[in-house]
């Protein structure tokens, strides 16, 4: 007799550890417990959100269920905190099932807090249960639960374009930085210069760059050489951009944004003299100055005047509107002066020109440009034929006097007569 109780207590025992051993061979998506004849299954139905986000809330469910032939006793689960999961403070860490017949489910939840901390990707929360039919054992399972943040983010933190011109080549750089608190992959960025509303072309091809990985809290920059369409105008032109990537758990994502690239260039304008009546210091008249828009962008709105000096004064108004000037254009100011007689024969007349304009974007212009009015002496004058020689008053007075003889000898000679 005794030999059989020996025989019974080691045949109960060795039900123990192969239940024990058909447990750990079970995923960890779902969890068995066998009594004598019930098998209890615990699956991890559903989390929301799903996935999970640091600092935040979720709800999860759980499915108990007997798969045996007789029912499960006393049934319960407990929750056990484990980093980086806690319990809300309104739940109760121990959920009684009670008795479970043949084929019979329960279903319960926890509302669980995930830490600030927590580290993205799989995490493992730990459950407890038992049935009393198991002399009761109970068993810790886990299982996996997915941490990441809502969303991968994903900014664009500059961009740099070069100063272009039609038909010159430049650079546009994208610095995009991860704001986010994982690896983000498959990073593409993409530049739209593909409509005829772009006056632009990619050089060598290329208008998407492939940056690949990109850590949290790091930068990465996308580089484009483009080059402005020589016969382009002036403005500014909206090109949309596109970031594609891919999260930790593969979802993929796609961030539209615009930017701005200029075309422009450095007005080129010529002033020169046309046309003048000032010849000599004393002169008054009339100066006629050119004004030759050299560059290959329009200028607006531009206003001449002509500055004071000690060697002139103007006699006219000194400012002239012209307005607007297309490249290849040019336009004429008109100014009456008056040169004073200091002793500047011969020289050089300086007039200095102020501009004032806008250029085709907008951009606001001053110069000073100088006009040069070349002074003659008088002698130089009349030998280049652009004066009149001067009447010699001299000569005159010989002639007067030559007459005055020529009849005074006349009368005496008829008196004697």
């Amino acid at each position: 007799m005794k030999i059989e109780k020996s025989l019974i207590k080691k045949l109960v025992m060795f039900m123990i550890v192969m239940s024990f051993t058909i447990i750990l061979m079970v995923p960890s998506s779902f969890a068995v417990v066998s009594g004598e004849s019930a098998s209890v299954v615990l699956t991890n139905m559903k989390n929301e959100p799903d996935p999970a986000q640091p600092g935040q809330y979720f709800e999860t469910w759980f499915k108990i269920e007997n798969l045996g032939n007789s029912p499960a006793k006393n049934v319960s689960i407990e929750f056990v905190p484990s980093f980086p999961f806690s319990l809300d403070t309104s739940e109760k860490p121990i959920k009684s099932i009670g008795s479970l017949g043949i084929a019979q489910d329960a279903v319960v939840s926890y509302r669980v807090k995930v830490d600030d901390n927590a580290i993205e990707g799989l995490n493992k929360l730990s459950l407890r249960y038992k049935v009393s039919d198991d002399f009761g054992i109970s068993f810790v399972e886990t299982f996996d639960i997915q941490v990441l943040t809502k969303k991968a983010k994903i900014d664009v933190e500059s961009v740099s374009v070069d100063d272009l011109s039609p038909g010159s080549v430049g650079s546009i750089k994208i610095i995009l930085k991860n704001n986010g608190v994982s690896i983000i992959d498959d990073i593409v960025v993409a530049l739209d210069i593909s409509t005829t509303a772009t006056p632009f072309a990619p050089v060598d091809s290329i208008s998407e760059v492939r940056l690949g990985k990109l850590t949290a809290g790091k930068s990465s920059e996308a580089v484009f050489n483009i080059i402005a369409i020589p016969g382009a105008s002036a403005g500014v032109y909206k090109v949309p951009v596109t970031i594609t990537y891919t999260d930790l758990v593969g979802n993929d994502f796609s961030k539209s944004s615009v930017i701005g690239i200029v075309i422009g260039g450095k007005p080129n304008i010529y002033v020169g003299l046309e046309y003048t009546e000032i010849l000599t210091s004393g002169d008054t008249g009339l100066l006629y100055v050119s004004i030759i828009n050299k560059g290959i962008i329009d200028i607006k709105l531009l206003d001449i005047s002509l500055g004071e000096s000690d060697d002139y004064t103007v006699l006219s108004s000194k400012n002239v509107y012209v307005g607007d000037l297309e490249s290849d254009d040019y336009d004429t100011a008109e100014f009456n002066i008056h040169v004073f007689s200091n002793g500047i024969d011969g020289d050089d007349l300086e007039l200095p020109i102020t501009l004032k304009y806008l250029d085709a974007n907008n951009g606001i212009y001053t110069e000073i440009k100088y006009v040069t009015v070349p002074l003659y002496t008088q002698a130089e004058a009349e030998q280049f034929m652009l004066k009149p020689k001067a009447f010699n008053s001299g000569y005159l007075i010989f002639i007067v006097v030559l007459i005055l003889g020529y009849a005074g000898y006349r009368y005496k000679r008829d008196k004697k007569a």
